[in-house]
Formats: structure tokens, C-alpha cells, sequence
């Protein structure tokens, strides 16, 4: 995805936003919109508002669909199709000097949506449960933005989420490998390989 493609007659515009919105209506299994090969390059034609209107519609359609996002791929394909939603607006004016930073309620709402989908994300297992995590979290930290903290929030509490239940399981006498590293922000770090 890009910062918004180059500049489209408002027609072709209209015309390609409809043709890429056709298949979050059509498939069964949102998932396999992901599978489209051409389905980024022209979302990528979009400009950013349109780019985020797809994305906004494409974790609704996830959200509403109650799918898990099981795999690293899907993961993978799923947070790079939502990155717009991630995208600072490079026509709005950033105060460099004002370290607090607000949201308005169409902002709010616009990405809510992106930190309930880090919810979906969702594996038994621990090790390929911290390969998803880690996934996740690359794509929330790739862009400088304030509008990350709608991903790491959630993403940190399903780290912790993912240590209670080695806890336990270790706790129960079983085996737990996670080969992975989970990175919470800068200063947090851990490998876990515990053998029962």
C-alpha cells in the first residue's frame, strides 16, 4: 500500500473504489479477499481516504464475520491491506513540539474498529500465537505514527493474555516452547522455553 496513488479523474476514482469494494460483498470467507493477487495494486491506485474507506470496510466485514486470524500469513496480508487505517494525513499540519496527542471522534471511530480486530487474532498454540503477535506488532511500530497506539494497546494485552496462559500451562506440568520473542514497546523483552 501506498501513502494514496497518484492523482485519478474523480469518475475512475468512483469507478475503481467500486470495483475493489465488490469483493468485500461477494466472498463468504473475507479471508480470501486476501488471496486476490491484483486486489492491493489497485488499492493502491486509491487515494489515502479512499484507501482507508476500503480498509474501514474490510475489518468491518472481518469483525462482523467473527473470523480468527490463525496464521502468520493471514496476519501478515490482513494488517498490510489495513495500514492505510495507520497512514498520517499527509496534508494535515503535525505539531512537532506537542508531545500529547488527541484524537477526534471521527478518528475514534475510524479506527476502533483496527483494535477490536487485534482481538480475532487467535492460536492455541503458543509458539505460532507469539509469531503472530510479533507480526502483528512490526506492522503497528513500520509507520511513525500516533495512530499505532489503536493496534499496540490491544497487542499488549494479548501479550499478557499469551504469558498467563504459558503460566498456566506450565503451572499444569506441560511442556510450553514459544521460540519467538514478545516485544512489548523498547524496554520489554522475553524468550520463553520452558520444559515440563
Amino acid at each position: 500500500m501506498t501513502e494514496g496513488g497518484a492523482a485519478l479523474e474523480p469518475r475512475c476514482e468512483t469507478l475503481l473504489l467500486e470495483l475493489v469494494s465488490v469483493p468485500l460483498d461477494k466472498y463468504a470467507d473475507i479471508l480470501d479477499v486476501l488471496q486476490l493477487p491484483r486486489w492491493p495494486e489497485a488499492l493502491a491506485r486509491l487515494t489515502l481516504g479512499k484507501q482507508r474507506q476500503v480498509a474501514g470496510t474490510l475489518v468491518a466485514r472481518v469483525l462482523s464475520k467473527g473470523a480468527k486470524i490463525t496464521e502468520v500469513a493471514q496476519a501478515d496480508m490482513l494488517l498490510t491491506q489495513v495500514r492505510p487505517l495507520l497512514l498520517d494525513d499527509p496534508s494535515e499540519a503535525k505539531d512537532e513540539d506537542d508531545a500529547k496527542v488527541e484524537f477526534d471522534s471521527d478518528t475514534v471511530e475510524e479506527l476502533a474498529p483496527l483494535a477490536c480486530l487485534m482481538q480475532l487474532l487467535h492460536n492455541d498454540e503458543t509458539d505460532a500465537m507469539c509469531r503472530i503477535l510479533n507480526t502483528a506488532h512490526r506492522h503497528a511500530t513500520a509507520l511513525d505514527s500516533p495512530r499505532a497506539i489503536f493496534t499496540l494497546v490491544p497487542l499488549a494485552f494479548a501479550c499478557l493474555a499469551l504469558v498467563r496462559k504459558i503460566k498456566l500451562r506450565v503451572d499444569a506440568g506441560e511442556e510450553v516452547e514459544v521460540r519467538g520473542r514478545l516485544r512489548l514497546g523498547v524496554t520489554v523483552t522475553a524468550t520463553v522455553t520452558v520444559r515440563g
